[in-house]
């Protein structure tokens, strides 16, 4: 009897380890790059910088988590403007067994599979693009307008109206999050978005939104 108790205490111990483990495969095509960096918040919520060897345009992480977690996925370990980093990518990290391929210089286009909230938060990611690629445009043209110049009405007007404008991209990446939220009410997803979106009135309520995702 102790013998089949100890021997249920030890699947039970196993079985929870591995809900807590994941390992991430990947390939690296295009380059001949010796590492590659990954970084990442464990179960403990302890800050995570890990790094491997590619051999043969393979490698592989492995690592504790109790929940998805975001993880940054890198080819460059010095720190680069993201938006200048051509090989860096965001990725949702899932308890379990997770696939990635990526193209050197072309980080953005890789494709993951074995996370559901990575498809899902990529899923999000495409319908808010439209009006992310909106405000970046609007902000660039922003900032040229207020370089130091003499003022004038005309200039003024131009900065309110490119102001108002900036505000409805970031209106329409907020809506965005808001329906997704309603349409995924169990999503890891939701939860992370709804953090985004405390701050923010809508017609629903965020209490009413916890409500469901709590459910």
């Amino acid at each position: 009897m102790k013998v089949l108790s100890l021997a249920v205490c030890l699947l039970f111990c196993f079985h929870s380890n591995a809900q807590n483990r994941f390992v991430l495969n990947g390939m690296l095509s295009g380059t001949a790059s010796k590492w590659i960096y990954l970084q990442y918040e464990n179960e403990v919520a302890e800050e995570v910088r890990d790094s491997t060897i590619v051999q043969n345009g393979f490698f592989s992480f492995s690592g504790r988590i109790d929940q998805p977690t975001r993880a940054i996925l890198k080819l460059n370990r010095q720190v680069i403007p993201d938006d200048e980093n051509l090989n860096i990518l965001q990725i949702i990290l899932a308890p379990g067994e997770v696939g990635i391929k990526v193209k050197y210089n072309d980080f953005q286009h890789g494709i993951v599979t074995g996370s559901k909230p990575h498809d899902e938060f990529k899923q999000l990611r495409k319908s808010a693009q439209p009006f992310v690629d909106k405000y970046l445009l609007l902000r660039d043209s922003l900032s040229k307008m207020e370089r130091p110049k003499p003022e004038s009405t005309t200039n003024k007007v131009a900065i309110a109206d490119l102001n108002q404008r900036i505000n409805n991209a970031i209106a329409g990446m907020r809506k965005t999050s808001f329906n997704f939220i309603q349409d995924h009410p169990g999503s890891w997803v939701s939860a992370f978005e709804l953090n985004n979106l405390k701050t923010t009135s809508f017609t629903t309520s965020s209490g009413a939104i916890t409500s469901n995702l709590l459910e």
